[in-house]
């Protein structure tokens, strides 16, 4: 279960907060996300900011563990990457057109001991 901050969905409403469960997010719940007839989506990209503390051959061995979970599950991984902002370190990049297959993905590769925080941002296909 994820709490995200959202101006218009229908579902679970904590105020301004919402709660987004993996099963609801086919549902349509944001105005303008795309979902046909059958509930599919178009992928979800998902953002996992975070610092790293190790050196770089365990952070390189890290990376291996995250590619070979999201092959099992069939999260499509787009690599790690250096983003500009001073507030990260790094960024991984996903692509899953299931939200439960990524927290599958996720459980086989936990936090790590050299990453002491991180945030995940979930962006959502618009349609406009």
């Amino acid at each position: 279960m994820i709490l995200m901050q959202v101006e218009c969905i229908t579902g679970k409403s904590l105020g301004r907060w919402h709660i987004f469960t993996p099963s609801n997010h086919r549902k349509n719940i944001y105005q303008g996300y795309k979902a046909d007839k059958e509930g599919r989506i178009d992928p979800l990209i998902i953002l996992i900011y975070f610092d790293w503390m190790g050196n770089r051959t365990e952070l390189k061995e890290y990376n291996e563990k995250i590619k070979q979970a999201c092959g099992k599950f069939g999260v499509h991984y787009l690599g790690i990457y250096g983003p500009m902002n001073l507030k990260w370190n790094y960024v991984n990049i996903f692509e899953t057109d299931s939200f439960d297959r990524f927290l599958q993905m996720g459980r086989q590769v936990p936090r790590h001991p050299k990453m002491p925080h991180h945030i995940a941002e979930i962006l959502f296909p618009q349609e406009i």
